[in-house]
């Protein structure tokens, strides 16, 4: 899973959809690789008027190609 900060409130249960880059040096590749990530919020936190955090499960991923964004 990935705790988040968000600009908006989210419900629990709510559908998110986001990218994580793992940098190369982290995991001994030659460039960055980039998850194109599915899940939903488990927990939602209000910290602040502005942000909120959120616990999110990730429920499907796929590997971002290089150059096909």
């Amino acid at each position: 899973g990935i705790y988040i900060w968000v600009d908006q409130a989210l419900e629990v249960d709510s559908r998110v959809e986001f990218e994580i880059t793992i940098p190369a040096p982290a995991i001994a590749a030659e460039q960055d690789v980039v998850l194109h990530c599915i899940g939903r919020v488990v927990r939602a936190d209000s910290q602040s008027s502005e942000k909120s955090g959120v616990a999110c499960v990730i429920d499907e991923y796929d590997f971002v190609r290089p150059g096909s964004r």
